[in-house]
This record gives C-alpha cells, structure tokens and sequence, in this order.
C-alpha cells in the first residue's frame, strides 16, 4: 500500500458543516465551536486541578515529592495518570484540527504548536499557556489577513511567517 504524497483525509465533524452569517459574513460552524470549546476546555482543567482530590495530590507531590509519599500518596499512579492526561491533550487538539481540515497531513503547515506556561517557582500556568495559544492563533490569523505587501520594491510575504509559530521549539512564558 503505497500512499505517497497525497493527503490522508479524516473524518469531517458531523453536523457541523455549515456557516453562520456574523456581520455579514459567513464563519464556518466548526470553526465557531473550536472558539467556544476552548474556553471550556480551559475551565474544565482549571477545576480539575484546582478542586478535585487528584488536582490537589498532583500539586502537592509537585512541590514537595518526600512529604506526599510519607502521607501515603501512590506517586506512581500519580503521576503516570498526568502523564496520561499530558499526552491525551495533544492527541485531542490535533484530532480536533484534522476534524477542521479534513485532513491528517503532519506537514510543516499542520501541526499542532505546543505552548507551555509557567514562570517562577511554578510552572505550568494553564491560563498562560491559553493566552500564548490565543495570542499565537491570532498573529497568523493577521499575517494570513494582510497576505503579500510591497515595500520600497521588495516584497513581503506575511502569510509565510505564520511558519515560524509551528515550530515545536517555541516556548512561552507567563
């Protein structure tokens, strides 16, 4: 089975298919309900760690490892359980996309930016990391909107600078 070259299309979201006028113009569904659902993905995981037994095991182990295993918290399950969650998140985010595109193509155009909070003595800052992510998205939604310019003579390509924010190198702190 040679696949070569060729996009490997996904299943679009169902029932969503659609566009909704705003303003005048039309806006896909889907795209409406990616806006939508990050926010509550974003709340979703604040409680969790914030307001449930599990979230507070987790920071307590994070700050002080010793202290947790001596009150008996089983470190292993712990943490395995973050790492789950850690590599669910990603896997999640960029079925979510392939559902928007259509398309499964890993390119340097299709991946899914990795943004990391923190800063200090505590790292891991969920609502920096969503404000990076939303401050990312929005940049290349402006250099995709403001396409090819001619200065002087010498020609611009904005819609090529959107490359750089899916490097998977990029850190951002908050």
């Amino acid at each position: 089975m040679d696949l070569g070259p060729e996009d490997l299309l996904g299943p679009r979201a169902p029932g969503l298919g659609g566009a909704i006028a705003i303003a005048g113009r039309q806006f896909p569904e889907y795209d409406l309900f990616l806006i939508v659902l990050g926010p509550v993905v974003l709340g979703l995981l604040w409680l969790l760690l914030t307001r449930t037994r599990w979230g507070t095991l987790v920071r307590a182990a994070t700050e002080d490892r010793e202290m947790a295993g001596a009150l008996g918290v089983n470190q292993a399950w712990l943490f395995t359980s973050v790492f789950a969650l850690a590599r669910f998140s990603p896997a999640w985010a960029a079925r979510s996309r392939s559902a928007r595109t259509g398309s499964a193509d890993h390119g340097p155009d299709d991946t899914v930016g990795r943004v990391r909070g923190g800063g200090g003595r505590r790292h891991g800052s969920i609502p920096g990391a969503f404000l990076a992510a939303v401050i990312i998205g929005v940049i290349k939604a402006f250099c995709i909107g403001i396409g090819d310019v001619s200065l002087f003579g010498i020609a611009f390509s904005f819609s090529k600078l959107t490359l750089v924010s899916n490097s998977s190198s990029w850190r951002w702190c908050w």
